[in-house]
């Protein structure tokens, strides 16, 4: 058995040996006659091709970690919210806007979310709230002004909350015109419909 696993090693060896001495020298062929640009055109051209080539790994791995983290949260919210809506504090928890509601009304009053994930499609209304988002995922945002904020349907209005390291996803923010610019300085990441 050792002098079969040897006997196929040298070969493999003697192979290898060839063949790259025949490729080298076919490579010496093909080189010889170039000049100091053609050499620095190729450099350039492979500094440019592994760059690329970086570039796309890092693209393909930039995707392939969205869509994890996305079906993550997809997966996290398909039940609905596991919270109660008269909390005056939520802390690291994903909860669906549309769980905030009562059947008192659509105001959410002085409350504080920390550290939590907020998910859409309805509609968000802040007056009076304090707004530190670390995130923002498929958010637009509209100014308004106060008085035609109760003709939104389907809205959760945030009166006085603090949000805290909080994460937004998909909805529309509707912030009241004396906030909104002071929004669009803070979060100049979010688009704006008007």
């Amino acid at each position: 058995m050792g002098q079969w696993t040897y006997d196929k090693v040298a070969a493999l060896y003697v192979l290898l040996a060839t063949g790259g001495a025949a490729l080298t020298s076919s490579f010496a062929a093909i080189f010889a006659g170039w000049t100091p640009f053609e050499w620095a055109c190729l450099g350039l051209g492979t500094a440019i091709g592994l760059y690329l080539l970086l570039k796309l790994g890092s693209a393909i791995g930039a995707w392939d970690i969205h869509r994890r983290a996305t079906a993550q949260l997809l997966e996290r919210t398909r039940q609905g919210s596991p919270i109660n809506p008269l909390d005056a504090v939520y802390t690291n928890q994903t909860i669906r806007l549309d769980d905030l509601l009562t059947p008192a009304g659509a105001t959410v009053y002085q409350k504080t979310f920390i550290g939590c994930d907020l998910i859409g499609p309805a509609p968000m209304i802040l007056s009076g709230s304090t707004v530190d988002i670390v995130l923002f995922g498929n958010v637009e945002a509209v100014s308004f002004d106060g008085t035609r904020a109760t003709s939104v349907p389907n809205k959760v209005f945030f009166s006085r909350c603090n949000f805290q390291s909080c994460r937004i996803f998909n909805t529309v923010l509707m912030v009241p015109e004396e906030m909104a610019d002071g929004f669009r300085a803070a979060y100049p990441m979010v688009p704006w419909m008007n």
